[in-house]
């Protein structure tokens, strides 16, 4: 599924690689525009059906045919309460259930998307792939708000490059030099990164990430192992940022910038090996809001 006014809602049901709750929280109330969230709900027992049989010294109630599968739905609910050894279907209602409010990043995001979904069609966009460049044929759409709210989806074997990060001791790295100095002896190292971020040498320099089968080497492992190196002796990132390419492996021209916020709170290992070598080999989905560049403020990432 792809294209303006999509939004892949089972993206959503998955534990996230990465997840900004910071910029989240701060995108939905600016766009949402939420007066206020209720802040609980008691649910009594009587409206709960209970099928009782003996588990010790408890009865297991399954929710699936009741009140609470409306309010935790899709996500199925059990719940426990004492009872009785019995064999039929019997009504509880000497217990309520207080449900307090969930104010998860992971649920934050999933509104968000729904908002975008409902009101803003034309700022919300489903890629399926970087060759994909019809979401980025109007220029004009950064200049807009609220900023659109892009899901990507990044498919396997292609490269991804780290370029610069802001470690916990407040020292920015950058990463194309020690990419370069990290090839092997005898290998022609990438060329430089281009100053012009349009045109043939942004193309020949995808293209050397691109050629691994034919030069015998493993780029995703090479520059896996300069963050590593690089981040690892820093602590963790404040900010990590990438670079992917755009259009049809051999008509790279032009690349796409990801801003990820860490903030400390992240392992070297999710923006090392977890992105840039296993995202390689697999792919990897992206949620986040586009700016001008093109870069995208990345929300969310996910596994494949």
């Amino acid at each position: 599924m792809s294209g303006q006014g999509m939004i892949p809602e089972a993206w959503l049901f998955d534990a996230p690689l990465f997840i900004d709750e910071v910029q989240i929280k701060s995108l939905y109330n600016a766009v949402a525009l939420p007066e206020f969230e209720e802040e609980s709900t008691d649910v009594s027992l009587g409206d709960l059906k209970v099928s009782q049989w003996k588990v010790g010294g408890h009865v297991k109630v399954s929710a699936a045919d009741s009140l609470l599968a409306k309010l935790l739905a899709p996500i199925a609910a059990e719940v426990q309460v004492d009872g009785e050894r019995s064999g039929g279907t019997t009504e509880k209602k000497d217990r309520t259930i207080h449900l307090g409010a969930v104010d998860a990043p992971e649920r934050r995001l999933l509104n968000l998307a729904l908002y975008y979904g409902a009101n803003l069609t034309d700022r919300v966009w489903s890629v399926d792939g970087l060759d994909d460049l019809a979401w980025l044929a109007d220029e004009t759409q950064t200049t807009k708000l609220p900023k659109p709210l892009i899901f990507l989806d990044v498919a396997s074997d292609f490269p991804i490059v780290p370029m610069a990060a802001e470690l916990t001791d407040g020292k920015v790295v950058l990463f194309f030099s020690r990419i370069s100095e990290a090839v092997s002896p005898g290998q022609t190292p990438p060329p430089d990164y281009p100053r012009d971020e349009r045109g043939v040498k942004m193309n020949e320099y995808w293209s050397w990430f691109q050629n691994d089968k034919a030069q015998d080497r493993d780029t995703s492992q090479l520059v896996m192992r300069v963050v590593e190196e690089v981040v690892g002796a820093g602590g963790r990132p404040r900010w990590i940022d990438y670079r992917v390419p755009l259009g049809v492996p051999g008509s790279q021209e032009r690349s796409l910038h990801l801003h990820i916020k860490g903030r400390e709170n992240y392992d070297t290992g999710d923006f090392a090996y977890q992105l840039l070598r296993r995202g390689r080999k697999h792919g990897f989905r992206v949620v986040g809001t586009l700016k001008s560049g093109p870069a995208l403020n990345v929300l969310a990432l996910y596994e494949k």
